[in-house]
């Protein structure tokens, strides 16, 4: 349909009008992903389901990229029709918007992995041995610093998918300083939880507990080495 504007319409029958049509099909195409995606599931924990429909939302974005991509490209074969311009600046909007669909992601990821959310539900603080022990004590430790960087974001939760609000970036920045910040004790609870095992079977346990963490590869390296 692209195409068919492009050489019989009046109305775009210049680079600039065209790329300006493509740029709203573009635009279009966010707002609707953006109604696909429920922002507050995922502060509130259903991150299974929510990723799903993130990763579909990435999926048509790219899909529209490629199909534009291949149009050109066969364009370009047959000198004999008009050629459709290439994609600079026409899918600026669309990359920036799968970033932000990506940062989405992420904290999901964090959600799974510091505040123990899949979909809906939390899973129990692990515990080894007494409740009061620092092994719990850390674990509870690492999640509220979690939480609090979470926090900050919450508040600018409504900037995450519009590309068009550039304060989300220093707030994201300010997330992932929080994230790392939070890897960082993980890793100092996890030395500490060994330094007092006297057995494989404890030693087990504890990797058992920490095992949600190995997907952040820093913390990954950390557990591996034990």
């Amino acid at each position: 349909y692209v195409f068919i504007i492009w050489d019989s319409s009046p109305f775009y029958s210049s680079p600039m009008l065209i790329v300006r049509l493509l740029q709203k099909i573009g635009k279009e195409i966010m707002k609707r992903c953006e109604n696909y995606i429920n922002v507050d599931r995922v502060f509130s924990g259903y991150i299974i389901s929510t990723k799903k429909n993130i990763d579909q939302s990435i999926k048509c974005c790219e899909q529209w990229k490629d199909s534009y991509t291949e149009l050109v490209g066969s364009l370009r074969e047959n000198s004999n029709v008009p050629l459709l311009p290439d994609g600079a600046g026409i899918f600026t909007q669309i990359d920036a918007f799968m970033q932000r669909c990506r940062d989405l992601q992420d904290i999901a990821d964090c959600q799974a992995q510091f505040a123990r959310w899949l979909d809906g539900e939390k899973a129990p603080v692990p515990n080894i041995g007494d409740g009061e022990s620092p092994l719990s004590t850390g674990l509870e430790n690492i999640e509220q610093i979690y939480d609090k960087c979470l926090q900050s974001l919450y508040e600018v939760k409504h900037t995450i998918l519009d590309p068009s609000d550039s304060s989300w970036n220093d707030n994201y920045q300010k997330f992932r300083l929080g994230v790392n910040e939070t890897e960082n004790l993980v890793e100092k609870v996890l030395n500490e939880a060994f330094e007092t095992v006297t057995s494989v079977k404890e030693g087990v346990e504890i990797l058992d507990v920490f095992h949600q963490y190995t997907p952040r590869q820093r913390i990954r390296q950390v557990y591996e080495g034990k």
